[in-house]
């Protein structure tokens, strides 16, 4: 259905309701009028946006790329059909998402020691949550990004400060002030949404939950889950330019479910 939208033109669904489906000029763009002066369709499925439907095709690759079971031409059919869908999103986080996905997943699949990758994902962790602080390394990725022609990427830190600015005191920060993209500004930094919204305690528990699935998605040695934790590793990644939040949740959540490392082993052994 996303190829279908982007190839198209059609959107299928009334647009209004949701987020910037329209890719105009080199930027995102929620204005149906721009359709009609040459702006693409980003695909988004069922969903909101480009950016979810892009997390959700990574994800659902991750889990075709575990499964041993399944037939290696299916497995190229499938991987094909989700590179195709992942470009018609028009969407640059999920293409550097998925260019990450692939290289860990390598890393992974050539059995680096899990402890290196574990430190690795702690680095982007700590980077992603504090970037917004990190005035010095903030400052070269906006002058990276607008030598690539890539201008909306500086102004998504500049709505973050008016969001750090409506939070009145230290309480508030603490316990969030229930401030979220609603009000009418984007707040395009997961750690910062959680932040704004439940506060730096509940970011905290949030970020440590990840860490813990995701830890325990690779180190099982037997049977490493490596294309999930390929996928879990994008969370800091994808994150700290979108509030990727509920998507990886989610995800993470059905990940935790099903990830069951000690029945795993029973298997191998028996």
């Amino acid at each position: 259905m996303g190829i279908f939208q982007h190839v198209t033109g059609n959107t299928i669904f009334d647009p209004q309701p949701l987020n910037a489906i329209y890719f105009f000029n080199g930027m995102s763009s929620s204005n149906i009028a721009d359709l009609g002066l040459g702006a693409s369709v980003r695909a988004f499925g069922t969903f909101d946006s480009g950016l979810t439907l892009g997390i959700f095709l990574i994800f659902s690759l991750a889990i075709m790329l575990d499964l041993s079971s399944l037939n290696i031409v299916f497995k190229i059919v499938f991987f094909i059909t989700y590179l195709i869908g992942i470009y018609s999103t028009l969407t640059r986080n999920v293409y550097i998402g998925f260019i990450v996905f692939i290289l860990v997943y390598i890393l992974l699949t050539f059995d680096i020691k899990s402890l290196y990758i574990k430190w690795l994902y702690f680095i982007v962790t700590v980077i992603s949550v504090a970037l917004f602080w990190l005035t010095n390394l903030l400052y070269l990725l906006v002058s990276v990004a607008n030598n690539v022609n890539i201008t909306t990427f500086g102004a998504r830190f500049i709505f973050l400060k008016q969001i750090m600015a409506e939070i009145p005191d230290t309480l508030h920060f603490l316990f969030g002030n229930n401030i979220t993209s609603a009000n009418g500004i984007p707040i395009d930094n997961s750690a910062i949404a959680i932040i704004a919204q439940f506060g730096l305690i509940f970011a905290i528990l949030v970020v440590l939950l990840q860490i813990s699935i995701f830890n325990s998605t690779i180190s099982n040695k037997l049977k490493r889950k490596s294309a999930l934790g390929a996928f879990l590793f994008l969370f800091p990644v994808m994150g700290a330019s979108n509030n990727v939040v509920q998507s990886f949740l989610v995800a993470a959540a059905l990940i935790s479910l099903f990830n069951d490392p000690d029945q795993e082993v029973k298997k191998y052994n028996s």
